[in-house]
């Protein structure tokens, strides 16, 4: 069994073959504190964005939800904290996956806290191995 990344209760699943890292997870089932069945409409939007399938990023994501998600029902004081707490790559995937309502919610706070810009995470080039050689030299050469 793991623990939930947001609300941090342990995850059971109806499916054995199946491991969870949110509660959100279809297969999971909600556990008493579970985000989704409180009683903070915001804190279940932000479970609710976790609910997208690719797994790129997922701690990125967790994090970011985890902390706006512990700050949201609080004073607008402590959302703008908990944003300025986050790594642009953590601001990135929080408006990336959140849910509309959500983004509403996070938008005007976000232009508020005059962060530094929000942009994805510089990957690698990739070179496939199956060019030719003549293009893959150039792009070799390029790089």
């Amino acid at each position: 069994m793991r623990k939930c990344q947001l609300c941090d209760c342990e995850i059971v699943t109806t499916r054995p073959d199946q491991d969870a890292h949110v509660c959100v997870v279809k297969a999971a089932v909600h556990p008493d504190g579970c985000w989704l069945d409180g009683t903070s409409a915001l804190r279940a939007m932000c479970a609710d964005s976790m609910t997208f399938v690719p797994t790129q990023q997922v701690e990125d994501r967790a994090i970011a939800f985890r902390k706006i998600g512990g700050a949201i029902d609080k004073s607008e004081l402590h959302l703008r904290n908990a944003l300025l707490s986050l790594t642009p790559e953590q601001r990135f995937e929080l408006m990336r996956r959140a849910c509309p309502e959500l983004k509403v919610k996070l938008s005007p706070l976000m232009a508020d806290v005059r962060v530094e810009k929000i942009k994805p995470p510089d990957r690698e080039p990739y070179i496939p191995d199956d060019l030719s050689e003549g293009l893959k030299s150039e792009l070799v050469r390029y790089q």
